[in-house]
């Protein structure tokens, strides 16, 4: 395995253990038996972030680039933590080696994004509920990871800081425990509050908000937003 490679998959463990972190705080599915609703779900998340991060190139929003890169890679991470018992000490993640990863330059760089971005939706926006999907979904998710890792590392682009930064913000997506702060924030949210119902964390020193209908973690009104000016100004040099 050559530097590059080793160098994409350092990054694809740390892009698992922060959403690992994340799914375990919030006590959200790890490595969760193979599920109708639960993939429907982690295809709602991956296509939802594509169709972002596309609509932000397309707008010329290097900020909304910057959240949307970040936001798609945190997701896909979590498709790891969702559905597979991701071994680091296996070639699973690796066995795409051998592809080859399109020459970069800043100038095509969102291009080439465009394009991955593009492919990645229209598979995902194929998925069906069957014995293949889980094996999909992981061999996607990590070939997505790899390459654009590789695409943005060729020009210096700081790509594992920002996902970190996304994971800061993340990990603000806690409520209060107390019911009544609970009910009290959730007042001035813009959520219905027959619609979402609350759990508690792991370390029980906190809430979980989450939609009913698919799961999907509630931000508080207090939810600390990723600062990602630094990024966008980078992007702004392409």
């Amino acid at each position: 395995m050559n530097q590059k490679m080793k160098k994409s998959n350092e990054f694809i463990r740390r892009c698992f253990e922060l959403s690992y972190e994340f799914h375990e705080k919030l006590e959200i599915e790890i490595n969760e038996p193979f599920n109708a609703k639960t993939l429907q779900l982690r295809k709602n998340l991956t296509l939802e972030e594509c169709h972002e991060t596309l609509t932000a190139i397309n707008n010329h929003d290097n900020l909304e680039l910057a959240d949307g890169i970040a936001d798609l890679i945190y997701v896909l991470a979590g498709n790891l933590v969702s559905f597979s018992n991701f071994n680091f000490n296996a070639e699973d993640f690796s066995k795409n080696d051998s592809q080859s990863t399109p020459n970069t330059t800043k100038e095509t760089t969102k291009k080439i994004i465009e394009k991955l971005l593009l492919n990645i939706n229209k598979i995902f926006e194929q998925l069906n509920f069957n014995d293949n999907t889980k094996d999909q979904i992981f061999t996607i998710s990590c070939d997505f990871l790899k390459k654009i890792f590789l695409i943005l590392d060729s020009i210096n682009y700081p790509l594992l800081a920002s996902v970190e930064e996304v994971h800061r913000s993340n990990m603000t997506k806690l409520w209060p425990v107390e019911d009544k702060h609970c009910l009290a924030l959730l007042s001035q949210s813009k959520e219905d509050s027959k619609k979402v119902a609350f759990r508690h964390s792991k370390d029980r020193n906190h809430k979980v908000c989450y939609r009913i209908s698919d799961g999907k973690a509630v931000k508080p009104p207090n939810f600390s937003k990723p600062n990602l000016i630094y990024f966008a100004d980078i992007i702004n040099s392409w």
